[in-house]
């Protein structure tokens, strides 16, 4: 089972990567800024990227941990995804904001993960 949710959900990252890459890419075609328009690219995928190379850290977790960690690599690109589509946003936010905030809130949720998934493991 671990090993299709870890297929199933590198899947999710991917697509969440490339579908937020669009997202980003279409919101600033407008934007005569190279610079500009490479640094909100990264900032975007970083979180994905993270994801992605998250095996790593992973594999000494125990194996609820990992499956959890599985799981919010389904979440995270579909929240991010919803995320960039305008549900989450204010009504009154400037456009940038949503793909400064995502990222933001992908990471902020990726670090509480890793921190707490392992510990809460080891307790059970």
């Amino acid at each position: 089972m671990n090993n299709n949710l870890c297929s199933i959900s590198t899947g999710f990252v991917l697509i969440g990567a490339g579908t937020s890459l669009w997202f980003v890419l279409k919101a600033g075609g407008g934007n005569n800024s190279i610079l500009l328009v490479t640094l909100f690219t990264g900032w975007v995928l970083s979180p994905f990227l993270a994801l992605l190379v998250s095996g790593r850290i992973t594999q000494n977790w125990p194996e609820t941990a990992v499956a959890n960690w599985d799981w919010i690599k389904i979440v995270l690109p579909v929240a991010a995804i919803m995320g960039y589509t305008g549900v989450f946003t204010p009504a009154d936010a400037k456009p940038a904001f949503i793909y400064l905030a995502v990222p933001f809130f992908s990471w902020l949720a990726l670090f509480l993960s890793a921190i707490l998934l392992p510990r809460i493991s080891k307790r059970r």
